[in-house]
């Protein structure tokens, strides 16, 4: 079982993300689309934030290629599949989460999450649940900056685009090593098939190309 201190700790936000996550009957033709992908990221909302539960982190801080290239859900793949609610409670169990880690003010903290959670559900929906939970861990480390005294939301919206040079910086670096693998690949395929005769090696080509030229000499 998945379901950690901290986890229980954040249970009455989790629960809260039940209240109308299967209320339309448009949500319900949105969550089949993606029945295959909720059978591994949680058949139910509840088991959806339970697996993806902020002690998540710290796998993902030790494993941080891991984040861009699994198939985990993205924040509009939880809206989608999970409901409107699901998606900001998770949002508001990670960021609550930060807040305790931070030692800030909670009173203050406690009114501001939630247009927070909007924002970054707004104008990040497109990152994976593993990369933002990767950048939450990262700025515990105090790699985006820290709270002076109260919780700033601007302070975590400015580390998200440092987050995302980052990202991208990693998903550039992923490609090219990709890259390099498929043409190591294709070398090595090509290595065995002149091996066993299947292709002509650049030798014996070099002997008879001169036959494909009859005829075309350049004329003086």
């Amino acid at each position: 079982n998945i379901m950690t201190k901290t986890a229980e700790g954040l249970r009455p936000l989790v629960e809260r993300a039940l209240t109308s996550a299967w209320a339309s009957n448009a949500g319900n033709v949105s969550r089949n689309a993606y029945a295959a992908q909720m059978a591994v990221w949680g058949r139910d909302a509840m088991r959806f934030l339970s697996k993806f539960n902020p002690d998540v982190q710290d796998y993902c801080a030790r494993n941080p290629e891991r984040c861009f290239i699994a198939d985990t859900p993205t924040l509009h793949d939880v809206l989608q599949a999970y409901g409107e609610d699901a998606a900001a409670s998770w949002l508001d169990i990670q960021l609550t989460d930060l807040v305790q880690f931070s030692g800030v003010r909670k009173e203050h903290a406690a009114t501001v999450i939630g247009p927070l959670a909007q924002v970054i559900s707004g104008n990040y929906g497109f990152l994976k649940v593993s990369e933002l939970m990767l950048f939450f861990q990262h700025f515990k480390c105090g790699k985006y900056g820290r709270f002076y005294g109260q919780f700033d939301p601007m302070v975590v919206t400015e580390a998200l685009h440092d987050f995302l040079e980052y990202r991208t910086e990693q998903l550039s670096a992923i490609e090219r090593r990709r890259a390099q693998e498929r043409e190591a690949q294709r070398r090595e395929q090509r290595r065995r098939q002149e091996a066993a005769g299947e292709l002509m090696s650049r030798e014996e080509w070099e002997e008879i190309k001169w036959l494909f030229n009859i005829g075309y000499e350049a004329r003086p």
